[in-house]
């Protein structure tokens, strides 16, 4: 069981253009970013078509300076806390 759950995020959605990978994780900190990026480097040979594997971290609550580092690595941050 460990070895099949290992090293895995938490969802894998069919966007229909794209795959997105999401991480949930409550006060998303740098961890979060480091895990999401692990996750879709090892996922980007496995996938069974060419469509685009978009990252993201979904959280209850993340800092600016959480948001601002994802940006640069190209991972998209949803935080609950903000969405109407």
């Amino acid at each position: 069981w460990s070895r099949l759950t290992r090293l895995r995020a938490d969802v894998l959605g069919d966007r229909g253009d794209a795959w997105v990978l999401i991480e949930l994780r409550p006060h998303a900190g740098p961890g979060a970013i480091g895990a999401i990026q692990s996750y879709h480097t090892l996922l980007l040979g496995s996938l069974p078509d060419d469509r685009p594997l978009i990252p993201m971290i979904v959280t209850d609550s993340c800092s600016e300076d959480i948001k601002a580092v994802a940006g640069v690595a190209n991972i998209v941050v949803v935080c609950l806390d903000e969405v109407e």
